[in-house]
């Protein structure tokens, strides 16, 4: 995305979720040279019960789409995942690594779905 990020990630042992973030975000500010601040209002999900590590990965992958920042067949390049077997969807994407046509829609009810926690 323009202006944010998402991460979808496991935690180890070491770190906590704000421990996380907090070196996520001084590593960040220590490797970009433009000034910049820190969204005041951001904040960190764990996983409830009924969402799946599958589901925020797909909603990652989605939404520049969803969002028409992206044409849905051209790549996103700000898309990065270092291990492609950790997503299933990922095996489903067109050969060029864009989302099939009529994801964007169905997305769109699974999180209608998640919502109501079905």
């Amino acid at each position: 995305m323009p202006d944010h990020v998402h991460v979808v990630l496991t935690l180890g042992s070491r770190l906590t979720l704000g421990q996380w973030i907090a070196k996520a975000k001084h590593l960040a500010r220590s490797a970009i040279t433009r000034s910049f601040a820190w969204q005041t209002d951001a904040f960190e999900h764990h996983l409830r019960i009924n969402e799946t590590p599958e589901d925020y990965g797909l909603y990652t992958f989605l939404n520049p789409y969803r969002e028409k920042l992206v044409r849905v067949d051209q790549p996103w390049p700000g898309w990065w995942c270092p291990d492609n077997r950790k997503f299933g969807f990922l095996t489903h994407t067109t050969p060029t690594g864009c989302p099939q046509a009529d994801w964007c829609r169905a997305f769109e009810a699974r999180l209608v779905a998640l919502s109501s926690g079905e």
